[in-house]
């Protein structure tokens, strides 16, 4: 039997229920499963890089925070600054693997194709880099560089013998904040991009250097000659392309974004 007592306490249980069912409701709503859920979100990319263009094309109302490299964008999330931070694909996967704080978005905004670049008027290194890119291909190289970094071994195997230091030197603007393409591991730089061009290097009888700056450094290094060439993630975009000359391409990638994993996120909510 229904009595008063029992009514107010099943209404009261009611409301409880329906409460918390809106506020799982919202917070799933407000939760980024997709690319398309990134519309409206606060963003955190590096200014000028391919994951600016795809973000700002891309997307409707959506607020743009700039930093200088992956590792501000990072602690910005962390902090809870920003919503997600804008990724190449290849690197949300690293992510995702290797951070348990963080979780891969699904879906990509746009697809690009990742090379190196020289100075336009440096026609005859973009001939010797390219023949070297197009060989290291043709022989299953590449494919077995791609299949050892972004399979989770991280490691390079059977680099050919270092050149001695009075080879000519071969300059290579990289921003180490990539990975598993151009990052730092053990205070040395490393990565699938280094790995590559180190084997391109040492085909045209010229020893790779490694010049470390920040993303935004890379273009101005280069038309300076500061550097021969740079990389580190470096899209083929049409803006880029009436400045620099870029290589046969070697990487297909797409342009997606990392948020906090449902887990850390609610522990972050537990604390507040």
């Amino acid at each position: 039997m229904m009595t008063p007592s029992r009514l107010r306490r099943t209404v009261a249980v009611a409301v409880f229920f329906a409460a918390c069912c809106l506020a799982a409701g919202a917070a799933e709503r407000g939760r980024i499963r997709h690319v398309k859920d990134l519309a409206g979100k606060r963003l955190a990319v590096i200014a000028g890089s391919s994951q600016d263009i795809a973000a700002d094309s891309a997307l409707d109302f959506t607020q743009l925070i700039y930093y200088d490299n992956q590792d501000q964008e990072l602690e910005a999330l962390f902090r809870g600054e920003v919503d997600a931070v804008i990724e190449d694909e290849p690197v949300a996967r690293y992510l995702e693997r290797t951070d348990s704080r963080l979780r891969r978005v699904e879906g990509v905004l746009i697809e690009d194709k990742y090379a190196f670049a020289t100075r336009p008027d440096d026609a005859a290194l973009l001939a010797q880099i390219n023949d070297a890119l197009g060989a290291i291909a043709r022989e299953g190289v590449l494919a077995g560089i791609e299949e050892r970094w972004l399979g989770g071994q991280d490691e390079t195997a059977d680099l050919p013998p270092a050149l001695p230091p009075e080879a000519p030197a071969l300059r290579m603007g990289v921003s180490p904040r990539s990975p598993p393409f151009c990052y730092i591991r053990d205070d040395e730089i490393t990565g699938l991009e280094i790995d590559l061009m180190r084997r391109a290097a040492a085909r045209i009888n010229r020893r790779l250097v490694l010049v470390e700056m920040e993303f935004g450094e890379l273009i101005p290094s280069l038309l300076s000659g500061e550097t021969d060439l740079v990389g580190s993630c470096f899209s083929i975009t049409p803006v880029r392309e009436k400045v620099v000359a870029f290589s046969v391409p070697f990487f297909n990638n797409g342009v997606t974004a990392v948020t906090l994993s449902d887990e850390y996120a609610a522990r972050l909510e537990a604390e507040k």
